[in-house]
This record gives structure tokens, sequence and C-alpha cells, in this order.
């Protein structure tokens, strides 16, 4: 074999072992949810792939970032574990009450070229972008928040506002605070005097910003911010603890007075309902009773109209025969009517002397004139009686 042979067999060999072995950094794989920074293998030159895929890599130099992230500061590990970067930060509120502060932190890098170069010229890793800028910014923000707020505000009464105070300053930029000596009235009624702090603000009644925020000017965008825990020192605790029970006692106090007003109204509206009921039952009965009596009156009126009618009704019936009769004495009766009269009259007068017995011997009596005309109708009076009695004697024949 000759040597040229020998040489080129050796440099093949040896471009497939160097293939082989730089193969890994030839091509490099990209995730969606990344972008990588690339710095060339012989310029140095810097350029960034956001979209997924593979790509030429060349024995280029690659660094990975997540184009979202977490940032938690815990003592759960749950929340981070025992790492140092997730830890809890420390804070320090009004009287110079301390406290550890446990929460978490949601982000999102930029999403331009420029500032990702920028950052990982600067930071080089997401690790040291959470260390060094993210983590150290949420504690700046806590730290010049705290002083604003006491510690049970902070806890309880203010707690949504203390949030979302860091979270302003972690977006915005740290605030300018001023102190003030304030008078304030203590649980006991007594007055003292205290150092509170306050934000400046602008002639609009914004604060007033005197660093701008790190993460605003690098493109860092805060998507989430929740403080889960306030941990304060033990003297803190206690106070917190006696402000708190003692709270609870003028809330149970209060509760118990409302209570006892809402009792004597109730009582009120009960006693009130119950005389409502006995006025409508009296009422009921009233009207019941009127009601009754109006058509026991209605019946009688009803009676007496009838009553009236009937009596019209005969007053004129006999009006009516009345004036049947004067029309007929007037016109003077029939023969046929003057017969059946004449006959009823006569069985009448018949029937009457069937039934008397009269003297056979009439005996008259008396003197004067007054006496003489007395006797003399008496003898009419029976000759007529005797008339008739012969006429109905032949008639029985």
């Amino acid at each position: 074999m000759t040597i040229k042979k020998i040489i080129t067999i050796v440099a093949i060999v040896a471009a497939l072992v160097s293939a082989f072995v730089f193969s890994s950094s030839l091509f490099e794989t990209n995730n969606v949810r990344n972008y990588q920074v690339k710095q060339a293998f012989v310029t140095g030159s810097m350029s960034i792939k956001s979209d997924g895929g593979t790509y030429w890599q060349g024995l280029g130099d690659i660094s990975t970032y997540g184009k979202n992230g977490m940032l938690y500061f815990s003592n759960e590990k749950l929340d981070g574990g025992d790492d140092a970067s997730a830890q809890p930060l420390g804070c320090t509120f009004m009287g110079n009450s301390t406290a550890k502060i446990s929460g978490v932190l949601k982000y999102q890098l930029p999403s331009g070229e420029k500032k990702r170069l920028i950052m990982h010229e600067v930071y080089g890793s997401t690790d040291a972008i959470k260390m060094e800028l993210i983590r150290n910014q949420v504690a700046g923000a806590l730290r010049q928040a705290g002083p604003l707020f006491r510690p049970e505000e902070a806890f309880i009464t203010r707690r949504a506002e203390f949030t979302e105070t860091v979270l302003s300053m972690l977006r915005n930029g740290l605030f300018a605070t001023e102190s003030e000596a304030k008078v304030i009235e203590t649980s006991d009624g007594k007055t003292i005097k205290e150092m509170v702090t306050l934000l400046k603000l602008d002639s609009a009644g914004k604060p007033i910003i005197t660093e701008e925020s790190s993460l605003k000017k690098n493109g860092i965008i805060i998507t989430d911010f929740v403080i889960k825990d306030i941990d304060f020192d033990q003297l803190t605790d206690n106070l917190i603890k006696k402000k708190k029970e003692a709270e609870q006692m003028q809330v149970v106090a209060r509760a118990n007075a409302t209570k006892a007003k809402q009792d004597a109204i109730t009582a009120e509206q009960q006693g009130l309902a119950a005389i409502a009921v006995a006025r409508a039952e009296e009422e009921v009965k009233k009207i019941t009773a009127v009601t009754a009596a109006e058509k026991l009156f209605a019946v009688a009126e009803l009676d007496a109209k009838r009553a009236i009618q009937e009596a019209k009704k005969i007053e004129a019936r006999g009006r009516a025969e009345a004036a049947i009769a004067k029309a007929k004495v007037s016109a003077g009766l029939s023969p046929k009517e003057q017969a059946e009269f004449d006959v009823k009259r006569a069985v009448g007068v018949a029937e009457a002397l069937s039934k008397w017995v009269g003297p056979s011997v009439v005996t008259f009596g008396g003197a004067g004139k007054s006496g003489g005309e007395s006797q003399m109708m008496q003898a009419l009076g029976i000759n007529q009686m005797l008339e008739i009695s012969k006429k109905l004697s032949k008639e029985k024949k």
C-alpha cells in the first residue's frame, strides 16, 4: 500500500471520527416553548432561534431560555424546595415589625431579539435572570412597600392593597416616600404620636417613581403575582393576636347589640301584628253583624213592599167592584138580574121565617103620638111577613 493511500485512509477515518464526535454540535433542536441564543463557532456572532424545530448549529454555542417562567419565594418545599432562590423574602412594616413573605411570581421574558440578546450578555442564563434580576426586584419592592402599612393592615384589612402596591412597583419602579408624625388613638382611648411613612404624590395625585423597574427596562412582563403568607416575628404575632381578639369581642358586642335591637323590633312588630289581627277580627264581626242586619232589613222591606202591593191590589179590586156595583145601580138591573135578586131575597126570607115561630095573636100597646106610629110600623111589618108566609105555603103545595 502506498503512502498516499495510507494518508487518504487516515484522513477519511479522522473525518468520520470527527463527524461522530461533533455530531451533537452540528445540529440543534428548539422547543416551541423556549428560545435559543446561538453564538457562531468561528465569528462569535449572536442570533436568536424562536421557532420550534431543528436547525444548523455548526459547532456554535447554544443557550436555552424558557419564554415563560415562575419565581417561588416560600418555605414550602412544594413551592420550590430548599433551593436558595426559593426562600421567603424579608419585609419590614410600620413600627419596625418584621416578617418573612411567601409568594409566587409568574413572568414572561421579552419577545424582541435585541432585548433577549442584551439579557443574555448581562445574565447568561435563566437561573441568573431569576436570582439576580427578578428576585432582587421583588425583594426591593417589598422593602419599599412594607413601611407604608401596619402589620395588621398588610395581614388582614389591607392585604389586597399591600399586594397591589408591591406589584405596581415591580411593573413601574420604586416609589418615593416620606415620613410624617401622626397622632393616633390607642385601643385604651389614649393618644400617641407615631411616625408613619407615606407615598409622595405628584400634582396629578400619582406616586412619584424614583427608579424605573429593571423588569420593565428589560421587557419582562409580570403575568401574575400572589402573596401567599406573611410570617411575622413573635412579638408582632402576639400583638396581632391580641388586637384580633379585641376586635372579635367588639364584633360580638356589636352583633349582640344588633340582635337585641332586632329582637325588640321583632317583638314590636309581632305586637303590632297581633293588634292588627284583633282589629281585623273585630271588623269582620262588625261587618258580619251589619250584613246580617242589612239582610233582615232588606227582607222586611221586601215583605212590606209586598204587603203594600197586596193591599193596593185588594183596594183596587174593592174599588173596581164598588164601581161596578155603582154602575149597575145607576144603570138599573136587567129583568133577569132583578128576577135572580127577588128569588134570592125571597128564598133567604123564607128560610128565615121557616125557622121562626111567631105568635098567633099580636097585641099592640103604647099610647101617644110616637107610640101610635110605632104600632103602625110594626103592624105593616107583620102584615108583610104574613103575606110572604102565605106565598111560601102556596109554593110548597
